[in-house]
């Protein structure tokens, strides 16, 4: 049961990263925006250093936020 539970929420976690805004009723990646590191973000944080950096920085850089969702995805 509880390998069904954390598969429902990983892919849950994920949705908010490979659906649209229309499809999740908020914003995709609001939750990265918030500050909220989801497992995707975490999984992705080891492997893509730079990610960590951009989040370090909130975003500060034109562009970033939107870099930081890319990394996630791959």
């Amino acid at each position: 049961m509880e390998r069904i539970l954390a598969y429902h929420s990983k892919l849950l976690m994920t949705l908010d990263f490979t659906q649209s805004a229309e499809q999740l009723g908020k914003l995709a990646g609001s939750d990265l925006a918030k500050g909220n590191l989801t497992a995707p973000v975490i999984f992705a944080l080891e492997k893509e250093p730079k990610l960590r950096d951009i989040i370090e920085s909130e975003f500060c850089e034109t562009g970033s936020f939107d870099e930081a969702i890319e990394l996630v995805k791959q």
